[in-house]
């Protein structure tokens, strides 16, 4: 489904434009189908497999584009805020450069 059908289909279904809180769970959703049909399987390991060999030639296509990651799953060429729970308090991560009081990205992540 290509950006300008969702949006259509949304204002169609609700009557408004859907906003980023409805366009990043839908994307979500359209990356992880993709997941699970090119690993044929819904096995977690698979499908971490077949996510962590997309690339930009051959990324994960969604709504809000597409979509390849870094060797800690970071996507590449995507502006977001990400943020990690690290000794009981929610800290951001990511981007890295773009404000002060960002915290260094714990990984792999520690056991709990």
């Amino acid at each position: 489904m290509a950006n300008q059908d969702f949006i259509a289909a949304y204002q169609a279904k609700y009557g408004v434009e859907p906003d980023e809180d409805v366009a990043i769970p839908f994307s979500l959703c359209q990356g992880m189908a993709q997941a699970i049909e090119g690993a044929g399987t819904t096995d977690q390991a698979a499908v971490k497999e077949w996510l962590h060999a997309r690339t930009a030639d051959e990324p994960v296509k969604t709504i809000t584009g597409p979509y390849h990651w870094d060797e800690r799953g970071l996507a590449i060429d995507k502006p977001f805020l990400m943020t990690q729970w690290q000794n009981g308090e929610l800290k951001f991560v990511y981007p890295t450069d773009e404000f002060e009081g960002v915290s260094d990205f714990i990984y792999p992540k520690p056991e709990w």
